[in-house]
């Protein structure tokens, strides 16, 4: 019988082959990006003429010349057709550095509507190739052997085949959209495993509308979706009532110092102070005091 802690370490492990897999889409679509998106791309003069160097062959570097021109004409068209069909948050995403978006991994949606755009090219097809990357197979591969000691095998032969077409990436030249695809089937995999254990704090934010009703799934904020506060435990709920209700009668009101409002809860004080710290001042309903002033 495998232990708690054995289990939450598999499903860490798929957690971080989930941002790894993030991290392949966005490593194959900034490769193919202006270096100044975001609406500051600016357009080429045609009619500018550069000095031709002094060579016996004149025609190779007019040649060059065009061939930069147009793999530039076309990084900016797919650049700015990413402008137009991205929410800013997610375009955002895949244009900042690594350090600043590691921890933000997309959603299904979000995967999708890259996939989408890019396919919506306003040109004969998108003529850019999937780059394969070794080590995000390199680390399926490891999970993929953790996983069959929690799951069983038979179990683990059925997500393999579900994988299939992910691992094909190492070695097919596909389209830049065909394989964003791939590694969104690959994300929806990992992420329905971690769904089935109830395992949302390893989730990206997503909308949902299940049986009419909306909601927020995931506890880790997505580039354009922010997770549900976490709701508010029913002891400290009828705190804060109890402190709102307080300061109300307090002579001071929210100038009511910790002392005086922590007595008679039945809570310790470093908890009241959290509660109203978190809750009330945010609200203008309590002030903190100074730090030269005694609690």
């Amino acid at each position: 019988m495998k232990t708690h802690k054995h289990t939450h370490r598999v499903w860490r492990s798929l957690h971080e082959l989930d941002v790894r897999l993030c991290e392949y889409i966005r490593t194959n679509v900034r490769e193919h990006l202006e270096q100044n998106p975001l609406g500051r791309i600016p357009a080429i003069r045609r009619s500018a003429k550069r000095p031709m160097p002094n060579t016996f062959s004149p025609r190779k570097p007019r040649r060059d010349r065009l061939a930069r021109y147009r793999a530039g004409s076309l990084k900016e068209r797919f650049t700015r057709n990413l402008e137009e069909g991205l929410h800013p948050r997610l375009l955002k995403f895949l244009v900042k550095s690594n350090e600043e978006h590691a921890a933000v991994p997309p959603n299904e949606d979000e995967t999708r509507a890259v996939a989408s755009t890019i396919e919506d090219q306003p040109l004969t097809g998108c003529p850019f190739k999937w780059r394969s990357w070794p080590p995000p197979h390199t680390q399926t591969n490891a999970v993929l052997l953790e996983l069959r000691d929690l799951l069983g095998e038979t179990e683990l032969i059925h997500i393999s085949s579900r994988l299939k077409t992910f691992q094909a990436l190492e070695s097919d030249k596909v389209p830049i959209a065909d394989g964003i695809h791939r590694v969104g089937e690959a994300l929806w995999v990992i992420r329905q495993m971690l769904r089935d254990a109830q395992r949302e704090d390893f989730l990206p934010a997503r909308r949902i509308n299940k049986l009419n009703k909306r909601r927020i799934e995931g506890r880790i904020p997505s580039p354009t979706c922010d997770p549900d506060p976490p709701q508010l435990p029913e002891s400290d709920r009828k705190t804060l009532e109890w402190l709102q209700e307080r300061i109300r009668q307090h002579p001071l009101g929210k100038r009511a110092s910790t002392t005086d409002l922590y007595q008679g809860s039945g809570r310790r004080k470093t908890t009241v102070l959290c509660l109203l710290r978190r809750y009330l001042v945010p609200t203008g309903e309590w002030e903190s005091p100074r730090p030269g002033r005694r609690k």
